[in-house]
């Protein structure tokens, strides 16, 4: 049995086999286009890999042909692939179906080589746009270079849609040099280039940014500041006192930020819609809409705005998406806005009861909208793994269910990014599974499968598990968290915090701590020492996951932790040597901008630990 990442809707085996002849030869059905090119560039190498055939310039006895027959009645995404024992037909709509169908034959060819099953595959995705969106404002701005190996990455599983987050000002906004110059900004240029690197590989980059809500960085701005709702900032009950966060929607000069901002990023993406993102304007109803918020409501207050941006973005030619966390849970609102705009449904905790709910009211009300879960990967050190495939596989079912527009799947940087890249691959594969076909990739065990083999090269089988599990550890704390594991909050926002949010005592902080300390085990003794950049970011994620487990517990019980034999001065080398690990990973991948967050919260442990 052949395996293919995602699962195909059908595949019917017959008998017999192809055996590929010295020469193979490609022919089409129609005069193909030149983006044709990339695509079955990228399939005659793979053929010449894994089989030894070379391409001919004609058919005769000593060759296997590979058809490419044009069939108007499938679908963009639709193909169908039919391997006979001297031909393999290729029926695709155009390219981008025929590029599906060429990333399901290389699957083939790399564990079939010269001889393959004769066999018939239909396949074709559950919901249209398929997408993963990173953050590059909280924490990790990859390279240029680092961004692109994510792109083939999706593009081999058949991902669609590629979102950068941006509210920090991390692009090299034209209007606004002064504001970017030392921050190693992401250029035009190098914007222009993603998405042409994209479009080959039939992902379309979508530009994603804020212009709303989490605009704290441009709100810092001296002559910024008095854009803001609150100028001195703002308390949530349960929070502490947060800087200015969201622009002030009655404010004109705000409109005209956001014009200039419009005007700088849009010349440099192809993609037809925009995200706008618009989410969490904390503060309306405080400060200078209190009165307005009065008036009329909060919700009126943050609909004229949002609807004077998405008129802004029509100018442009784009469809706008925007988090609807604002107005989901007041369907009145919600009926107000205009069925052109996109509303992305978020949600990172496995509700399944609100998930469905606000899918069928999408649906109902009209609305093309996207469902929106996410890796789990954030504020955690090794990601909190049940809760991401239980996520994951609720916003399929229920897009799909109710015929979403599309899916993306959110990585988000939120207290600095201390996840590595190494612990979202499986989210990465797991979405794209259950997105492209939720009844045939449901298993997580065939996402294990398939990073085991084309990831880590399937030397160490069984590695990709290994992770998952590691990532489970925050079961053993006492209280579920949202968004969150206990040690990952302790870190970013201190002990306090921690303990107000959750009640971690030591039992719970040394029950972790033995945990990920026994996996680490597990996965050491079958990686060995290991040079590999990958695993090297696989075990300093658990390193750190280990180490401020135990600084928490010696925190909260000295006397507990001295009998354990959990030494302040061995820990507080454990931190030093993670810093080091941690900015010579970072520099590997990353630009240098947002690093110094981790050294900041590193050293206020250390700091905390040395006054014990």
């Amino acid at each position: 049995m052949l395996k293919i990442f995602p699962n195909p809707k059908t595949i019917i085996y017959e008998e017999g086999t192809l055996v590929f002849k010295p020469n193979f030869f490609v022919e089409f059905s129609h005069e193909p286009d030149e983006e044709y090119n990339f695509g079955v560039k990228k399939l005659v190498d793979c053929i010449k890999k894994y089989t030894g055939a070379n391409l001919s310039s004609k058919k005769d006895e000593d060759t296997t042909v590979i058809s490419f027959l044009l069939d108007e009645d499938l679908q963009k995404e639709e193909y169908r692939i039919d391997v006979f024992d001297e031909e393999i037909v290729i029926r695709n709509s155009g390219y981008v179906s025929a590029f599906r169908a060429i990333t399901t034959i290389k699957q083939v060819l790399k564990q079939c080589k010269k001889e393959i099953p004769q066999f018939t595959l239909a396949d074709k995705p559950d919901i249209e746009n398929r997408g993963i969106m990173i953050d590059v404002s909280r924490g990790k701005v990859p390279k240029t270079e680092e961004l692109k190996k994510l792109i083939d990455f999706m593009s081999e599983l058949k991902y669609n849609q590629f979102q950068l987050y941006i509210d920090d000002i991390i692009f090299a906004y034209p209007s606004f040099p002064e504001y970017w110059k030392d921050n190693d900004p992401i250029t035009p240029g190098e914007i222009k280039e993603l998405s042409a690197y994209c479009k080959e590989r039939c992902i379309e980059l979508v530009p994603n940014q804020n212009c709303f809500g989490h605009m704290e960085k441009w709100l810092a701005i001296p002559e910024l500041t008095h854009l803001a709702i609150c100028e001195d900032g703002y308390t949530l009950p349960g929070y502490k006192h947060q800087p200015p966060h969201s622009l002030n929607p009655l404010d004109p000069e705000s409109f005209e930020l956001v014009k200039k901002i419009f005007a700088d990023i849009m010349p440099y993406y192809e993609s037809d819609y925009i995200n706008i993102c618009c989410d969490e304007t904390n503060e309306i109803g405080m400060g200078k809409t209190e009165a307005a918020a009065k008036e009329t409501s909060k919700e009126d207050v943050y609909i004229d705005f949002l609807l004077k941006i998405h008129e802004l973005a029509k100018k442009y030619g784009k469809q706008t998406m925007f988090w609807d966390d604002r107005l989901i849970m007041h369907p009145e609102a919600m009926k107000k806005l205009p069925r052109d705009i996109i509303p992305l449904d978020w949600g990172y905790e496995p509700h399944s009861t609100m998930v469905e709910s606000r899918t069928k009211f999408l649906a109902e009300e009209g609305f093309d909208f996207y469902v929106c879960p996410g890796t789990s990967g954030w504020l955690s050190f090794l990601g909190r793994s049940k809760n991401m495939v239980a996520n994951q596989l609720r916003y399929a079912i229920y897009g799909k269910k109710y015929n979403a527009l599309g899916y993306l799947l959110t990585e988000w940087g939120d207290g600095g990014h201390t996840q590595f890249p190494v612990i979202t691959i499986l989210p990465y594969v797991y979405g794209a599974g259950v997105s492209w076909g939720c009844d045939e990739n449901v298993d997580i065990e065939d996402a294990f499968t398939y990073v085991d083999e084309n990831v880590f090269g399937g030397q160490y089988n069984g590695l990709s598990k290994l992770i998952f599990e590691a990532g489970n550890y925050y079961k053993c704390e006492n209280t579920r968290r949202n968004n969150s594991t206990a040690i990952a909050i302790g870190l970013v926002h201190g002990l306090d915090l921690m303990l107000a949010q959750s009640p971690e005592d030591y039992n719970s902080l040394t029950k972790t701590c033995n945990y990920i300390t026994e996996y680490k085990t597990k996965i050491m003794d079958l990686i060995g020492e290991n040079d590999d950049v990958l695993l090297q970011e696989l075990v300093l994620n658990l390193d750190m996951a280990i180490v401020f487990s135990k600084t928490f517990a010696l925190q909260v019980d000295t006397s507990a932790a001295e009998k354990d034999g959990i030494e302040i001065d061995e820990i507080i080398d454990s931190i030093e040597d993670i810093v080091e690990r941690f900015e010579e990973l970072w520099l590997l991948k990353n630009r240098n901008h947002g690093l110094n967050k981790f050294r900041e919260y590193a050293f206020n442990l250390i700091d905390a630990l040395e006054q014990l």
